[in-house]
């Protein structure tokens, strides 16, 4: 009996067994074949989303089971959700709508645990989330995204919610690594950003409390109120309890650790969320974890100290704070806090010096409105040791608000006597000593608007032979000497001719040395300025203030970007209350300086014996500038446009982003000019590469175009130069011919003129073109010349054209050129692509107006191709003298032309067209010898020619024509019919049989061309 038991208990667990064995094997199967992320993850989010007030992606979910048993895993990866409240979205950005993504997020339940009547999450965690948290004006937050069950509950579902809830829920790791967590409260007008934000968070439900374990820390905190920040660059820690009462809401927090900046502080109270007020009761104190100096010194970084534990630390110190009051809209809890240290001394075993004592009280006090009644109160801050005793006491009143400071610092410090005192770095040296009585009272206001007479800082200021000195970093200080010295009821004529009694003081500094690194240092020989104010706390205008400033020999370099340079100043400045607005500043200054000069960027800019007279108003953060410069010279160089830029004697008239020049004198390069007109934001334009834009009236002996477009052409590749590089350069140029003929070149982009312009000589190329006149504008990369009329070559000329180029090696050219009384041996020199287009110009002498308008590409060597030309042009002269070449001779014995010296053709006017290569010249009429003769016909860029001369009257009894074709010297004769006698017949018959598209094709052309 005993063994059938025993078998039938075997096979029992043996089906028992199989069956589980079978069930896992199928689930498995079923998450591994079936549940595949490709099917699972649009299922999951389909069914999600119908449930949310959002939008749900995820790139892949995964459900595991084997390799977690018994737990099921949900592995997420780079998933995001999107809000969709209307009321919300009003207040958020397009870039703000995602409440939550991540990289990857998991979630693992034990499935067992309900067997319990336990929910037990083993994990739920993101990695690298960015979580944005906002709520609206109206109190509406983004993160309540679950819908509303509107479906009526049943009898059956009433009970079911009735039911008490017994079961316990436990969280083991809840985590977030490395998120980003921004808080945009418009409620009461917050900003809170955690970067680098981990956490860790367990929790255990049942049925009084809610138990959260919660570890978090954050690399820097940013907390920002009604756009002002009050927080950067901290660092939060929090380990804590908390204790949630299921009941009454209430949070408590016991022995809670909050580390602010690597200080550590425990922390007890009660938090009390209260959902319907929309608010937070809060009732937390914070102490100093460890209450020993020995926890501030260890925070001083060791960029300052070397780390050491060889030193004896005395005094108590605490730090205290009470968080009390409600946070919600407008409003946050009060913050009392209070630092001390109270008889505190340090000293290191291997230095000689020690500090004797160190004490502080300061308390602090934020208010619910924060910005009114927050303060602060310094009772007391000593230090002091072998030959350094600093007292400091002060007061600030609404901080965070027109705040009102009166701080007051009396005391002295040996550098050296400190350095053999505190551990420094060994690669930093200090020296000198200094004495300070200063007490300062300010509203913060008064600096923002600068106002600065009304800075009451009284007392004075010594430091003499100064030296900090920090080898590791390659910075150096020296001061040879420092006097500050201010005082009421002081007499000044700076104010008044009279002894009134007024706020004056001095401020001298003799050899002032300083370098970093080693490219940046700085020189100052001396600076003595001499001030007054009128003592007035009158917030209904600004305070006058006069000060007298000389400086002798400043030097400047930061870096590789800039350099500066000055010799000698006398200043004449003063802050008074605007005639229009007593609360906005007006700043006068007269300035006299031997030389000064400042160098950015391969760019520099000189004056010697500068005096300058400017005035400004503030107009919000600006400050326009109005008033006047003279100079005996100016010098101005940047590689964009490598020429030297001299200024003689000359006064330049400021106003606001606009300067004005009448009758100045410039020398750029061999050019000389004198410009009357206005230029705008030539600062930014010099010293920032922005647009220069001017509008002018120039007037020249001489400008050298090949000099500036071989300027603008090394400016492409810009090479820093020395100041006595460039001085020689300039030098070689006005002693040598230019040494290149001038390239086709890209027009600045930065570039806006307007130039009317009357130029005594223009040299170009190898010509000399006098009389230069007409508006020549320089914008969008293109260079437009209206109706600019010169003399060249003992012929007048009219020129319109546009050159435009933005990029190297491509360039255009549209044109209108009207010549005068030219030479036809020299219209081909003053256009060389005549000597491809219409190379027959060569057999005839004398002078002729001729007019061609179009557009051509030009060439690297500024000169039009004929392949590209596009135009049409007319030709008129008069006893003309056609020379013997091949063509001529053999057309003359044909036609029994009269054996003459000089063959002239009495009048001569052609129309042409020049297209696709090809040069069309419409029939014309002409007399020479004893025949009037029609010519007429084409010819190509190869020099093949097709040509018709139709005999209109001649010796012979007859009216022929001749075909010629062929090349100049392979020409085919062929005696034809007159083709063109209709067209210049005077009788209506024939000239009613005359081509008429060709006459309208030549009218166009003679109607276009108008001289």
């Amino acid at each position: 009996m005993k063994q059938r038991v025993l078998k039938i208990l075997k096979i029992a667990g043996i089906t028992i067994i199989s069956i589980v064995f079978l069930l896992v094997v199928a689930i498995g199967v079923v998450f591994e074949f079936v549940l595949t992320p490709e099917k699972i993850t649009p299922k999951v989010v389909e069914a999600v989303n119908k449930n949310l007030n959002a939008k749900l992606s995820i790139e892949a979910v995964e459900l595991t089971f084997f390799k977690t048993f018994p737990n099921f895993k949900l592995e997420l990866e780079k998933g995001f959700i999107l809000t969709r409240n209307d009321s919300i979205q009003e207040f958020n950005s397009t870039s703000k709508d995602t409440l939550i993504s991540f990289d990857y997020g998991v979630v693992s339940v034990n499935p067992i645990a309900f067997l319990n009547n336990s929910i037990n999450v083993t994990k739920f965690s993101f990695e690298n989330p960015n979580i944005y948290a906002f709520v609206s004006e109206a109190g509406e937050v983004n993160w309540d995204i679950l819908k509303e069950n509107k479906q009526k509950d049943s009898i059956q579902d009433q009970e079911i919610k009735d039911e008490k809830f017994n079961a316990n829920i436990n969280l083991e790791d809840i985590s977030i690594i490395n998120g980003n967590l921004v808080f945009d409260d418009h409620y009461s007008a917050n900003f809170m950003r955690l970067q680098g934000f981990d956490m860790d968070l367990s929790a255990e439900y049942n049925e009084k409390d809610i138990i959260l374990a919660l570890q978090a820390q954050s690399d820097n905190l940013i907390f920002r109120k009604k756009g002002n920040t009050y927080t950067d660059q901290l660092s939060l820690m929090l380990n804590t309890d908390f204790h949630v009462n299921r009941s009454t809401k209430v949070i408590d927090l016991k022995n809670a650790k909050v580390g602010i900046n690597d200080i550590q502080f425990v922390t007890e109270g009660t938090l009390y969320p209260n959902r319907v007020e929309k608010q937070i009761d809060v009732d937390l104190h914070l102490d100093l974890e460890v209450p020993t100096l020995n926890t501030l010194i260890d925070l001083v970084p060791e960029v300052v100290f070397d780390k050491t534990d060889n030193y004896t630390a005395e005094g108590d110190v605490s730090i205290e704070a009470d968080i009390k009051g409600v946070y919600k809209k407008g409003v946050i809890p009060e913050i009392n806090a209070h630092f001390k240290i109270h008889n505190g001394s340090i000293s290191y075993k291997d230095l000689p010096n020690q500090i004797e004592l160190i004490e502080a009280d300061i308390k602090a006090y934020i208010s619910p409105e924060i910005n009114t009644g927050s303060n602060f109160d310094i009772n007391n801050v000593t230090l002091r040791g072998v030959g350094t005793e600093i007292n400091i006491k002060g007061k600030g009143d609404n901080l965070f608000d027109n705040a009102d400071l009166d701080i007051s610092i009396d005391g002295k410090i040996d550098l050296e006597a400190l350095e053999k005192s505190f551990p420094f770095k060994k690669n930093l040296n200090l020296a000198g000593a200094g004495e300070i009585h200063i007490r300062s009272m300010l509203n913060i206001n008064d600096i923002r608007n600068q106002d600065y007479g009304k800075i009451q800082a009284l007392g004075t200021l010594n430091m003499n032979q100064i030296v900090f000195e920090n080898e590791t970093d390659s910075l150096y200080f020296v001061l040879d000497k420092a006097d500050i010295h201010i005082e009421q009821d002081q007499n000044s004529k700076l104010l008044t001719d009279q002894s009134t009694k007024v706020t004056g003081g001095k401020i001298f500094i003799q050899k002032l040395q300083f370098k970093d690194g080693k490219e940046s240092s700085g020189d100052l020989d001396q600076l003595d300025i001499k001030f007054a104010t009128t003592a007035i706390k009158d917030s209904t205008k600004i305070a006058v203030m006069k000060a007298a400033v000389l400086i002798k020999g400043g030097d400047l370099k930061l870096g590789d970007s800039l350099r500066a340079k000055l010799k000698l100043v006398n200043a004449n400045i003063s802050i008074e209350p605007d005639k229009h607005d007593q609360k906005i500043p007006k700043i006068h200054s007269v300035f006299k300086i031997d030389s000064t000069g400042i160098k950015s960027k391969g760019r520099f800019f000189a004056i010697s014996k500068g005096a300058y007279e400017l005035t400004t108003i503030r107009n919000n953060k600006n400050w326009p500038i109005n008033g006047h410069i003279s100079f005996d010279q100016l010098y101005a160089y940047t590689p964009t446009f490598p020429l030297l830029l001299k200024m003689p004697q000359t006064k330049i008239t400021f106003e606001p982003g606009v300067i004005s020049l009448d009758h100045a004198k410039l020398e750029i390069g061999d050019s000389d000019i004198e410009a009357t007109g206005k230029v705008y934001k030539i600062g930014e334009a010099f010293f920032d590469d922005k647009i220069f834009k001017g509008e002018l009236e120039v007037n020249a002996s001489l400008i050298d175009f090949n000099q500036f477009v071989q300027a603008i052409n090394d400016g492409v590749r810009p090479v820093e130069k020395s100041e006595q590089e460039i001085l020689a350069q300039n030098q070689n140029s006005k002693t040598s011919e230019s040494a290149e003929q001038p390239k086709s070149f890209v027009v600045p982009e930065k570039l806006d003129l307007s130039l009317k312009s009357r130029f005594n000589k223009l040299k170009y190329k190898n010509f000399i073109i006098d009389d230069v006149g007409g508006v020549i504008t320089v914008k969008d990369q293109k260079i437009d010349l209206a109706n600019l009329e010169m003399t060249t070559m003992a012929a007048k000329m009219t020129t319109s054209a546009a050159y435009t180029s933005k990029e190297a090696g491509v360039a255009t050219l549209d044109f209108d050129f009207k010549i005068f009384d030219i030479d036809l041996s020299k219209l081909t020199e003053l256009l060389p692509v005549l000597d491809t287009l219409l190379p027959m110009v060569d057999s005839f002498e004398g002078k002729v107006d001729a007019r061609m308008r179009g557009n051509t590409k030009i060439d690297k060597n500024l000169d039009m191709t004929a392949a590209s030309m596009d135009a049409i042009a007319r030709v008129t002269g008069t006893n003309l003298v056609v020379l013997n070449g091949k063509t001529f001779e053999k057309m003359s014995k044909m036609l029994f032309f009269k054996n003459k010296d000089k063959n002239v053709i009495d009048t001569l006017e052609f129309a042409m067209v020049f297209k696709n290569k090809q040069i069309e010249i419409f029939p014309s009429m002409v007399t020479v010898d004893r025949y009037k003769v029609a010519i007429g016909g084409h010819h190509n860029l190869d020099l093949t020619y097709d040509y018709h001369v139709s005999i209109l009257k001649s010796p012979m009894p007859f009216k022929a024509g001749i075909d010629l074709k062929g090349t100049e010297e392979d020409m085919d004769f062929k005696i034809t019919k007159a083709k063109y006698k209709n067209l210049f017949s005077t009788k209506a018959r024939q000239q009613k049989k005359a081509d008429t598209a060709v006459i309208n094709r030549k009218n166009y052309v003679l109607k276009s061309l108008p001289f």
